[in-house]
C-alpha cells in the first residue's frame, strides 16, 4: 500500500509536470474535465508511427558492467520464476546494467514491426444505452484498409468480430450479427473467470520447468528428440518421487539425450516440488488475491462502469491538490493560442527541467503535501480507497502511513535535494548529446461538444562527430515519428445553431432563436455584424425561455443595413466557439436564408407578367 502512495504522488506529480498551474493552464485542465463530462459522443482518430530508423547500436558499450540474466528457462520452474520476478524494482537496474529480461528484449525488437505504420479507429460512446462501439482499420501507402478489430460492448456483452476471433484462433460458442457484420459473443463474467481461471493453473501441483538445452548444437535429431522426453519424465519424476524404467528409444544416440535429459529433469522437478512447499504461504494469500480479485471485477466491470470510468468528471484529487499543495506553483507549460486552443511544446530538456522544479517543489513542501493527501483520502469513498490502494483496511490506516512520510529533516531533504538536481542535469546533459526528442500536444474545443485533440512525438539520436557518445552510450539509434489524432463529435453533433426563422419586430429590433441540443455551455448567443469577417462584431447573449428554448433580441439595428451573424459558446474556462455556419438579414427585408420573405414581390411580378402577356394578344389579334 505504500508504494500505492508513492504511486499515486508521482502520478499527480507528473500530471501537474506537463500541464502546470498559471491561468491558461488551468483553463487547459478545466477543458480536458469539460470534454471528460461527454457521455454521448462519436469519436475517430489515427495513429500513425514512421521508423525512418530503428537499430540496436552495434558499438553501445554499458556503462555498468552487467549482471547476469535472470534465468527465466534454466532448471527453473514457472512457480520459482514468478517468485523471482515479483519484485519488479530489480527490473529497471537489469535494463540500466544492459540487461534485458528474457521477453522484454524481444519485444523491443518487435515494437517497430507492431507499431510501424498507420492506424484508423472509430467509435462511440453512449452512456443512455450503456454501449461503446470501437472499430479500427490499418490503411497503407496506398490508403489501402483491412479491417483489424470491430467491438461492440453493450453491458455484460462483448462482441469481437470473427475475423479478428478467426485470425488468432480464439473459440466462441455464441454468434450474432449487427449491421452485416458477424461477432463472437462473449459474457464478460465468464471471460474474467477464465482468466483467473489459467492463473490459478500456474500454481498447481504440478512441475511446470521447461529444459535448459545447454547441449551441442550439432547433436543429432535423435540426441534431442531422447533429451526432451527424458526431461519430461525426469521432471514428474523428481517432482512426485517416483522412478520410470527407461524407455527403449532404438538409438544409441536417443538413449544418450534421454539420459542427460532424465538426469536435469530428476533435479528440476525436485527444485520445483520444495519451491511448492516452501513458498505455500505465499501461493494461498495469491490465490486468495485472485478469489478477491475475480469477485470485485465481476461485481463491477460492464460497460456502464467502464463508460464511468472513462467519462469520470470527479476529479476530486487533482483539484485538491491544484488548489491547495500547487497553488502558488506555475510551470508556464502550456500555452493559449486562441479563445479555445491549447498547445503544449516541450523538447527532452523542457521535460526534464519541469520535473526537476516540480519535485523540488514536492520537496519543500512536505508538509502542505502530506495535509493535502490526507484531505484527499477523507474526500475518498471506502469503494474509491480500496480500488486506488488495494489493501486499506481503513481510511486511518492510509493517513498513517501518509504521516510516517518524514518530512521535517530538512537537512537531510536539502540534500536529497541536491542530489536529485545533479542527476536531473546529469541526465539532461547526456539527453542533450544522444537524442533529439519533440513532444507537441494540442486540445482545440471547436464546437459546443466538440474537440479535436493532437500529439506529434519525434525522437532522434545524435549521430554526427561532435556527439560521439551517441555512438557508444545509448543502445539504440533511431529516427521515429508518431502521430496520433482525435477527434470528438467531428461534424459539431450538439452544436448551437442558429435556427432557419427570424423575427424582424421593426426596423431596429430583431428576435433569433437559437437550436439547443446539448446545454453542454455557461453562455450561448450570436456574434453579429457588418461585415462577413466580422470585425468590430458584437456578442449578445441568448435568454433562455419558459419552454426552454433560447432566444435573442438584437436592438439598435441600422436601418437599411444587411447584418451577418453566428453562434457562440462559452464554457466554464472561458473559452468561446463559434459557429461556422453564418447567416444574413437586412432589418428591411428578411434574408434568403431560409426566413420568410414577403409575398408581394412575387405577387406584383406574376400580375405584371400577365399584364404584359395580355396586352401583346390583344395587340396581335388587333392587327
Amino acid at each position: 500500500m505504500k508504494k500505492k502512495i508513492l504511486a499515486t504522488i508521482l502520478l499527480v506529480a507528473f500530471t501537474i509536470t506537463f500541464t502546470g498551474c498559471n491561468f491558461d493552464e488551468l483553463s487547459f485542465l478545466g477543458t480536458l474535465k469539460t470534454m471528460s463530462k461527454l457521455t454521448e459522443f462519436k469519436f475517430e482518430g489515427s495513429f500513425e508511427a514512421k521508423m525512418n530508423k530503428y537499430e540496436f547500436n552495434e558499438n553501445y558499450i554499458s556503462p555498468i558492467e552487467p549482471t547476469p540474466a535472470l534465468p527465466i528457462s534454466k532448471r527453473m520452474g514457472l512457480k520459482k520464476v514468478i517468485s523471482e520476478i515479483q519484485d519488479v524494482t530489480t527490473i529497471p537496474e537489469d535494463i540500466m546494467n544492459g540487461d534485458l529480461p528474457e521477453g522484454l528484449d524481444s519485444l523491443m525488437v518487435m515494437a517497430p514491426s507492431l507499431l510501424e505504420g498507420k492506424i484508423e479507429y472509430s467509435g462511440s460512446i453512449s452512456k443512455l444505452a450503456n454501449k461503446i462501439v470501437f472499430f479500427a482499420d490499418s490503411v497503407d501507402a496506398e490508403g489501402l484498409k483491412t479491417p483489424i478489430i470491430k467491438i461492440i460492448f453493450n453491458d455484460k456483452t462483448l462482441l469481437i468480430d470473427k475475423t479478428f476471433l478467426d485470425s488468432f484462433l480464439m473459440e466462441y460458442t455464441d454468434e450474432e450479427t449487427v449491421d452485416g457484420v458477424e461477432y463472437g459473443k462473449f459474457n464478460v463474467d465468464d471471460l474474467i473467470k477464465s482468466y483467473f481461471d489459467s492463473m490459478r493453473e500456474s500454481f498447481a501441483d504440478e512441475p511446470q520447468g521447461m529444459p535448459s538445452y545447454e547441449i551441442d548444437s550439432l547433436a543429432s535429431d535423435d540426441y534431442f528428440t531422447g533429451y526432451e522426453k527424458g526431461f519430461d519424465i525426469g521432471m514428474q519424476d523428481g517432482y512426485f518421487g517416483e522412478v520410470t524404467p527407461n524407455e527403449d528409444g532404438g538409438t544409441p544416440d536417443y538413449e544418450a539425450g534421454y539420459d542427460v535429459g532424465y538426469a536435469e529433469g530428476i533435479i528440476e522437478g525436485q527444485i520445483e516440488k520444495q519451491d511448492y512447499i516452501d513458498n505455500a504461504d505465499e501461493r494461498a494469500t495469491t490465490l486468495e488475491m485472485f478469489d478477491t480479485t475475480q469477485a470485485q471485477l465481476i461485481g463491477i466491470l460492464d460497460s456502464a462502469y467502464v463508460i464511468d470510468t472513462l467519462t469520470n468528471s470527479q476529479t476530486i484529487e487533482m483539484d485538491e491538490m491544484i488548489n491547495t499543495f500547487f497553488k502558488e506553483f506555475s510551470l508556464s507549460a502550456v500555452k493559449k493560442e486562441n479563445n479555445s486552443k491549447y498547445v503544449l511544446d516541450m523538447n527532452a530538456g523542457d521535460m526534464i527541467d519541469a520535473v526537476s522544479q516540480t519535485f523540488v517543489y514536492m520537496m519543500d513542501n512536505g508538509e502542505l503535501l502530506k495535509s493535502s493527501l490526507i484531505t484527499i483520502v477523507n474526500g475518498m469513498s471506502d469503494e474509491q480507497l480500496s480500488l486506488l490502494f488495494s489493501g486499506a483496511e481503513t481510511k486511518q490506516s492510509v493517513i498513517d502511513l501518509i504521516n510516517e512520510m518524514d518530512t521535517t529533516d530538512t537537512e537531510q531533504i536539502e540534500m536529497d535535494k541536491a542530489d536529485f538536481i545533479d542527476i536531473m542535469n546529469m541526465t539532461k546533459t547526456d539527453m542533450n548529446k544522444t537524442i533529439d526528442v519533440n513532444f507537441n500536444y494540442s486540445l482545440e474545443k471547436t464546437g459546443s461538444t466538440s474537440y479535436e485533440t493532437a500529439v506529434k512525438m519525434t525522437m532522434k539520436t545524435k549521430e554526427d562527430e561532435e556527439n560521439l557518445i551517441a555512438f557508444d552510450s545509448f543502445p539504440f539509434l533511431m529516427d521515429v515519428e508518431i502521430d496520433f489524432n482525435l477527434s470528438i463529435n467531428k461534424e459539431g453533433t450538439g452544436d448551437v445553431k442558429v435556427v432557419d426563422t427570424l423575427s424582424l419586430k421593426s426596423g431596429s429590433t430583431a428576435s433569433i432563436k437559437l437550436d439547443i441540443t446539448d446545454e453542454n455551455f455557461v453562455e450561448t448567443g450570436i456574434a453579429f455584424a457588418t461585415n462577413s469577417d466580422f470585425t468590430n462584431s458584437v456578442n449578445v447573449k441568448a435568454i433562455k425561455q419558459s419552454d426552454g428554448s433560447y432566444t435573442v433580441d438584437l436592438t439598435s439595428l441600422e436601418p437599411g443595413l444587411t447584418y451577418f451573424y453566428k453562434s457562440y459558446t462559452k464554457d466554464e474556462s472561458g473559452n468561446i466557439v463559434f459557429s461556422s455556419e453564418v447567416k444574413t438579414f437586412n432589418n428591411g427585408i428578411s434574408p434568403a436564408t431560409g426566413d420568410k420573405a414577403s409575398p408581394w414581390p412575387v405577387v406584383i411580378f406574376i400580375f405584371a407578367a400577365v399584364a404584359i402577356a395580355a396586352a401583346l394578344f390583344f395587340l396581335k389579334k388587333k392587327e
